[in-house]
């Protein structure tokens, strides 16, 4: 298999080849949580999350003139959008530099896994079918092979894996899956894929089939090279599901929420995989990710951080606070896509200024 070097964009990380790496800024995902209306004629601003929101704003230069812009990242480093009015730092360790280079904007410790909604994530009085559960994007950098090959050394165990498509099923993704599941074969390993036929992403599992699955399970697993506050990782620990995540991550993003209630960190080898999840077995009784999930996180808690901070906005330019009913559970398949969520902006905008 020829691994292809690994590019990073603003807006996303995945493995590709040198020739399909065009900068695009329309490649980006958003999700509108209010939109703006007129009262007696003074705009009352929306609200609206992005990646990179300097790059739409370029696209929409009155974009900031309707809506309170928060960004979002997705993966570690600073959120440095100079038109952000909100910025939820992903990666915590950049929280200093990001006040300290954008003193104007308001900083929220949350971030996409953050927003996990405890009521569609939670425990099941399910018989545990599987040992580990890992949902994992078919890309080079969740070091797949690495889950299969700790797998193989457990054979008296069962384990369940599947993903869905970053780039919605190019032909690198589908053989790299292929190459996976035949891997797994060939190691004898005890993993079933469900959704292996997929040749895209219709037919996906949802977010209660996924709850589903992950309750069959005793322990969510995490080996990516590199990773945001992942969604997986908080939707195992509201169901109350313990998850490994290997030390040598990258990213300060990937780690949050991981302590001696939710998990544990583990040598980057199969060895040091499966001894991780044999001491996890040993020691279940001790954890409790969902009471830590309940007290510390979730999507009750962050959105009202998120409603405090819009209002706190709002009192300051004089208009209405009334953001309460806003809804991001943190999951991409929540985000309008790509050029989708321009034409959506565009249009609101457009709207109110017809309404004036």
């Amino acid at each position: 298999m020829k691994i292809h070097k690994v590019y990073i964009s603003y807006y996303y990380i995945i493995s590709m080849k040198p020739s399909d790496y065009v900068f695009n800024p329309k490649r980006i995902c958003g999700r509108v949580l209010k939109d703006p209306f007129i009262k007696g004629r003074k705009i009352q601003k929306g609200a609206v999350i992005l990646a990179c929101p300097d790059k739409v704003q370029e696209q929409i230069p009155d974009l900031k003139d309707y809506f309170y812009i928060i960004e979002r990242r997705g993966w570690n480093g600073m959120t440095d959008a100079n038109s952000a009015d909100i910025k939820l730092v992903e990666d915590i360790t950049k929280w200093e530099e990001t006040k300290e280079q954008l003193p104007n904007a308001l900083l929220l410790d949350a971030a996409g896994g953050d927003f996990v909604n405890t009521d569609t994530f939670y425990p099941l009085n399910l018989e545990k079918k599987y040992t580990g559960i890992q949902i994992a994007r078919w890309c080079q950098l969740k070091r797949h092979d690495l889950f299969v090959r700790a797998g193989a050394k457990l054979p008296q165990h069962h384990f369940l894996k599947f993903g869905n498509f970053y780039r919605g099923g190019t032909f690198e993704e589908i053989e790299l899956r292929k190459e996976i599941i035949n891997l797994s074969k060939f190691l004898n390993a005890n993993i079933n894929f469900p959704y292996c036929d997929l040749m895209n992403n219709e037919g996906f599992a949802n977010a209660e089939e996924v709850n589903l699955l992950i309750n069959q399970s005793r322990i969510g697993i995490l080996t990516s090279l590199n990773e945001g506050n992942n969604r997986f990782k908080t939707e195992c620990m509201s169901a109350d599901i313990p998850v490994l995540i290997p030390e040598d991550i990258e990213g300060g993003a990937a780690k949050k929420h991981i302590n001696s209630l939710t998990g544990a960190l583990f040598e980057p080898s199969p060895e040091g995989l499966a001894k991780a999840i044999e001491t996890t077995l040993r020691n279940y009784t001790t954890f409790h990710p969902r009471s830590y999930i309940l007290e510390n996180t979730g999507i009750k808690r962050s959105t009202q951080k998120l409603v405090d901070a819009l209002n706190t906005l709002a009192r300051r330019d004089g208009s209405a606070e009334d953001f309460e009913g806003i809804y991001w559970d943190g999951r991409e398949q929540t985000l309008i896509p790509y050029n989708k969520i321009y034409d959506y902006i565009e249009e609101t905008i457009q709207k109110a200024r017809r309404a004036r």
